[in-house]
């Protein structure tokens, strides 16, 4: 009775351990587009908006009002500004955004929200700002609320900022400096993110444990 006992124990903290394993958030940042398409399998099942197919009125921009919704990647990902509106502004050459496509502002230095419903394991945008060389500061909330704060140039031409989260999802992104926060080339979603390679050692290493112990019991 008492081995019976402690296998099944052996097996519960097993399940447990790699239960714990798995709900562990590990947010892995990506800082170029070829690197964030590496990992993502080519942004293959995200949802993708590069703004193109928005009608700009008077060529310059088109007011979305407080908030606006995108479908796509198994998720809703709604954009607002506070205290502000969102603006989809034609290109600018050599002007005072910096975009050489379509890309959706703030109207104002207020910041630039995401919401993802559901959360959301992959998120990636070119990242633009009203003057080169400033920094943009990112917010990013996962499930268990957790706040992940990160930097990126944001008037680079233009700057670049992707995650990806294994065993977790990510529920809202705020983006703020002290111009005008703008991005492009945005993809959101959620597909399989492989564990990181020590998660999978340590759960392979643990499964391993659990078969040894159950044999020497048996024999």
């Amino acid at each position: 009775m008492a081995r019976g006992i402690s296998t099944c124990a052996l097996g519960s903290l097993s399940v447990l351990a790699l239960a714990g394993a798995a709900q562990a958030s590990t947010i892995t940042t990506y800082s170029t587009r070829a690197s964030f398409l590496a990992a993502t399998s080519g942004g293959v099942g995200l949802g993708f908006e590069n703004f193109e197919g928005v009608t700009t009125i008077g060529g310059t921009y088109f007011g979305y009002g407080a908030a606006h919704a995108f479908n796509g990647g198994g998720s809703t990902m709604t954009a607002s500004s506070p205290s502000s509106t969102l603006v989809v502004i034609d290109p600018f050459l050599g002007g005072v955004f910096h975009n050489t496509s379509k890309a959706m502002f703030s109207n104002n230095s207020t910041g630039l929200d995401f919401a993802f419903s559901p959360g959301v394991n992959a998120f990636a945008a070119d990242v633009l700002s009203e003057r080169f060389g400033h920094a943009m500061n990112i917010l990013v909330n996962d499930e268990q609320g957790n706040p992940h704060t990160y930097t990126t140039n944001a008037g680079s031409f233009p700057g670049f900022f992707g995650f990806t989260v294994s065993g977790g999802t990510v529920l809202g992104i705020s983006m703020s400096n002290d111009e005008s926060e703008g991005v492009d080339n945005v993809y959101w979603g959620f597909q399989t993110i492989p564990l990181p390679s020590a998660a999978m050692l340590a759960m392979t290493g643990m499964g391993g444990l659990v078969v040894t112990r159950r044999r020497r019991f048996t024999v």
